[in-house]
């Protein structure tokens, strides 16, 4: 019987688990929606203007402004 509460237990674990993940992964954001950076000092977030630019990491192209439309965003 421990055994059984024990397996009822660790799926009730893992359901809380993915459905927290499954808000944690959000890609999609619109305007007056809220994304909270934990920022350490060792790593950066800029956004760039262009697909080739976000999958090549050229922070180089990086634009400093307010986001205040909707649109995509590569960060």
């Amino acid at each position: 019987m421990a055994g059984h509460c024990f397996g009822l237990r660790l799926i009730g674990l893992l359901i809380v688990a993915m459905a927290f993940l499954e808000g944690a992964i959000a890609t999609d954001y619109v305007v007056g929606d809220d994304m909270v950076f934990n920022w350490t000092g060792n790593h950066t977030a800029a956004q760039v203007r262009h697909q080739a630019d976000f999958d090549n990491c050229n922070q180089n192209a990086a634009d400093i402004s307010l986001i205040a439309e909707s649109g995509v965003r590569y960060l």
